[in-house]
């Protein structure tokens, strides 16, 4: 059974500023990223299989060659890139979740599906549609990009392999991002729309919140 204190104190996290709440998204996501990061090279490895897959099949790189870096710069850049956005991949339930609690903070009133049920809520279908886009999706769309690009000579392989590389792997996170965005917007609005019906029932009983 909940006690005064124990519902007081959830009602002012609730009702935490915005900056607090900016600064939760923010240090959950340099954590994460400097997690990923730290995996960056398994992170690249993993996203540049639907992309040498593709093309490899259209003839646009060798079955046995591997993407090289050209200079350390380089190196560092796509590391950080791909950690921000596994990053920010991994902790938007999180960032979509301090919304909600901002939300209904503002609305006096919390959604009665909780935190870990929110979250759960929230990463299960970013998690279905980012698998969607990088098994289904991905190969769909850049199938027919890397066709009309043509296989080219093999000094066309040579001089723009990294170019064909680099450009596919920066359409799949869009593509990724795009997809898990259309997944999980619905999942968003049935949250927010707890808390309405939270505040509905509230006002409709004779009992308080506090």
């Amino acid at each position: 059974m909940t006690t005064a204190t124990e519902a007081q104190d959830s009602k002012r996290r609730l009702q935490a500023g915005p900056l607090r709440r900016v600064a939760y998204c923010s240090s959950a996501l340099l954590v994460v990223f400097l997690v990923c990061f730290f995996f960056a090279e398994q992170i690249l490895g993993f996203l540049l299989q639907p992309v040498l897959s593709v093309l490899i099949e259209n003839n646009m790189v060798e079955a046995h060659s591997a993407y090289q870096f050209t200079s350390l710069k380089a190196l560092f850049g796509m590391y950080a890139t791909v950690a921000l956005f596994a990053a920010a991949f991994l902790c938007f339930p999180f960032i979509l979740y301090q919304f909600q609690a901002y939300w209904a903070g503002r609305r006096r009133e919390p959604s009665n599906l909780g935190e870990g049920t929110t979250i759960a809520v929230l990463a299960l279908p970013l998690l279905l549609g980012g698998a969607l886009a990088y098994y289904v999706v991905f190969p769909f769309v850049a199938g027919p990009i890397a066709e009309l690009q043509g296989p080219g000579s093999e000094f066309d392989r040579v001089v723009w392999a990294d170019l064909w590389v680099e450009g596919h792997l920066y359409l799949l996170m869009k593509v990724i991002a795009a997809t898990a965005l259309c997944f999980v917007l619905p999942a968003a609005l049935f949250v927010l729309s707890r808390v309405g019906k939270a505040v509905r029932l509230s006002g409709s009983s004779s009992g308080s919140y506090e």
